[in-house]
Parts: C-alpha cells; sequence; structure tokens
C-alpha cells in the first residue's frame, strides 16, 4: 500500500504578524481616543458666555502676546522674548475654541505629562506646526525646545471674520 501523507498546510506568519498590528495599531487608536474624549468639553454658548470665557483664559495665561502671531496676510511672527531661560515645567495645555455659526464652544485640556511627551517627538510637532501653517524647521525656525521655553502662557490668540476664536496656551507648574 502506498499512501501519500495529508498534505501540509504552510503556516503564513507573515498574516498572523499582519493581523497583530492592525489588532495593535486599533487599540492605539482607541486609546488616544478615549483620552482626547475625556480631555475635551464641549457645550452650546452664546457669544457673551464665550466672551467671558476667553477673557477669564487670558487672565490665566497671563495675558500679553502671543507666542504665535499669525497675521492674515504675512508670514508667521514669533515673539521669541517670551521665552525663559529657566522656564516652569508644563502642567497642561488648554485649549479654548469657539464656533461663532453653530454656537458651540469647545475646552481642551491636555495633561502635561502628554504635552511633553509630544514636545520630545519629532512627530508631534511636526504635525502641531503644521497644522498651524507652517513647516517645522525651515520657514518657522520653531523646534520643540523654543515651546518648552515658554512654560506658561499665550501660545496662539486668533479670531476669524464670523466671530469665531482659538485660544490655545500652556500652564507651568506654580512654584517653579
Amino acid at each position: 500500500m502506498n499512501e501519500t501523507p495529508p498534505p501540509v498546510r504552510k503556516r503564513r506568519w507573515w498574516l498572523r504578524v499582519l493581523i497583530a498590528i492592525v489588532v495593535i495599531q486599533l487599540l492605539g487608536f482607541g486609546i488616544f481616543g478615549g483620552m482626547l474624549w475625556s480631555w475635551t468639553d464641549v457645550e452650546r454658548l452664546d457669544a457673551a458666555g464665550a466672551e467671558e470665557r476667553f477673557a477669564t483664559a487670558l487672565a490665566s495665561a497671563g495675558g500679553g502676546p502671543a507666542y504665535f502671531d499669525m497675521p492674515e496676510h504675512g508670514d508667521v511672527i514669533i515673539h521669541r522674548e517670551l521665552e525663559s531661560a529657566s522656564p516652569p515645567s508644563i502642567r497642561a495645555l488648554h485649549g479654548l475654541v469657539w464656533q461663532a455659526d453653530r454656537q458651540r464652544f469647545v475646552q481642551l485640556v491636555v495633561p502635561g505629562w502628554f504635552v511633553r511627551a509630544k514636545l520630545n517627538s519629532s512627530v508631534g510637532l511636526e504635525a502641531f506646526l503644521r497644522r498651524l501653517g507652517m513647516d517645522e524647521r525651515s520657514r518657522s525656525g520653531v523646534h520643540a525646545e523654543d515651546l518648552a521655553r515658554i512654560g506658561h502662557g499665550l501660545l496662539v490668540d486668533e479670531r476669524f471674520g464670523e466671530g469665531s476664536r482659538v485660544l490655545l496656551w500652556l500652564e507651568g507648574e506654580a512654584g517653579q
């Protein structure tokens, strides 16, 4: 009797690796999405209420000019005089967004540990500067170390024609 052995299934190791990579990516997106959701608060607010919140936030940020001044026409102006040789450690990044047409107010508070991690990551800084319309190295000349040297203060205060507004500021650790 001449029996042939059963066919041997080739293990597709690369398929298992691909599935593992996809699962890890999905978990990462889910975790990041959950963190972002917990750091964000969205509510309906009229223009007067939004202006009141912006005034309180500006006082908390220390007032003064924003680090990034973005005129409607022209290059971004960077106020390097706001940098400090010994800035406080970053406690949080705060953001307020007022969408006038929707009467929607968004408040974002990102913990300092996450901000510091992103400032130390070239991907994080690059994405931030790209969203501001700047190239990471060439046009702006801003590096992660520069933002860390602010420590506490206003980063962006932009108003738009239809009444919308964006405010970003860093909160430094007290007593440093």
